[in-house]
């Protein structure tokens, strides 16, 4: 079952800006995930994988 997809960037986006748009994206589904269901420890799981994240594609916060 597929659910909605909706890109947001461009062909013109620089690459950074994108890394830091999925970065994003993924810290605010967490946030959002938590909120619906309260399940603490895959919103950990997943922040944690954010963090490793933005190390490897050198995001700065």
């Amino acid at each position: 079952k597929n659910t909605l997809r909706i890109d947001l960037w461009t062909k013109d986006m620089p690459v950074d800006e994108m890394k830091r748009f999925f970065y994003e994206t993924l810290q605010t589904m967490g946030d959002s995930f938590l909120r619906a269901t309260g399940e603490t420890n895959i919103v950990e799981d997943l922040r944690d994988y954010c963090a490793h994240f933005a190390e490897k594609m050198e995001i700065t916060r």
